[in-house]
């Protein structure tokens, strides 16, 4: 099993990644090189710069998973300090990257909101910070409930078991939603003392919850 540090690094790399990916996302979009279903250009506007801010969030559960390992890459030693740890850095490397969002949006960023405000406005920054880490938190304890509660209830096979296991999927579906609209709703509005409240109240809370799941997903044999 690899050591701590190395599951911390590769966890950072990865993640940082998946910043770099999002703004590349951005940027083709905004230069009207990216296409949907329908082979119509992408607008590259706050609108998806806000579904684009929560890409990295949603993947970052699935960067842990190592199917090469017995462990899944759910070490289970320490597993609840690493992602706590590689919650927040991930949070703040991608949070980093955003900070050059407006460069790219340009023009197509309305002044006074957080689309236009992030590079430069201190409140911007912190508000959009604390809405990254909720969602990074929350889709890291759906993705690690995903992974330990639905296999067992499948396996169980009772109906309530088949019901169980489905809770998480439905959970992370609806967080799939969530998180996009109200990512979209925040590049499109101005930082405001109720956003941050919010969003520091989800933060914590979810990295609370992740520190449970983790530490109980470290300890299989209980």
């Amino acid at each position: 099993m690899p050591s701590w540090g190395r599951d911390l690094r590769r966890l950072l790399l990865l993640a940082l990644v998946g910043a770099l990916v999002a703004t590349v996302l951005l940027g083709l979009a905004r230069l009207g090189l990216l296409r949907d279903n329908s082979h119509e250009p992408v607008e590259g506007g706050p609108v998806w710069a806000g579904i684009c801010a929560v890409f990295p969030a949603l993947m970052f559960g699935f960067l842990v998973l190592d199917t090469d390992r017995p462990d899944l890459g759910f070490r289970s030693r320490g597993l609840a300090s690493l992602m706590l740890l590689g919650t927040v850095a991930a949070s703040l490397i991608h949070t980093a990257l955003m900070m050059t969002w407006p460069l790219i949006l340009g023009a197509r960023a309305v002044p006074g909101t957080n689309a236009a405000e992030l590079s430069s406005n201190f409140a911007s920054i912190l508000v959009v910070l604390v809405f990254v880490l909720a969602a990074t938190a929350w889709f890291a304890v759906t993705i690690l409930m995903m992974l330990t509660v639905t296999p067992r209830a499948i396996v169980a096979g009772a109906f309530w078991g088949v019901i169980l296991a489905g809770l998480p999927v439905l959970a992370f579906l609806g967080e799939i939603f969530l998180f996009m609209l109200m990512g979209v709703r925040l590049f499109e509005s101005p930082p405001t003392l109720t956003g941050l409240a919010v969003w520091s109240a989800a933060a914590v809370a979810g990295l609370g919850v992740l520190a449970l799941v983790s530490a109980l997903r470290g300890r299989p044999e209980r």
